[in-house]
């Protein structure tokens, strides 16, 4: 994540918040399908949440999101 340019992370922070409807600085796992279910079939979505929610808490918090996607 150190490597990460000024405009990657502003491009990063841009793309958590689409995520994150209600503003909460965490995304839900029902944000995370409602976005990911028209891309991925419901068990990729699935399996995809297992990887970038590390810690099981049903929420991705920034650095998660941040470690799976830009990491």
């Amino acid at each position: 994540m150190g490597s990460l340019t000024q405009q990657q992370l502003e491009n990063a922070r841009a793309d958590f918040l689409e995520y994150d409807a209600n503003d909460n600085g965490r995304v839900s796992v029902e944000e995370f399908t409602l976005v990911m279910i028209q891309y991925l079939s419901a068990g990729s979505v699935e399996s995809l949440l297992t990887l970038v929610n590390r810690d099981g808490d049903d929420e991705i918090s920034w650095e998660e999101f941040l470690a799976e996607f830009y990491g």
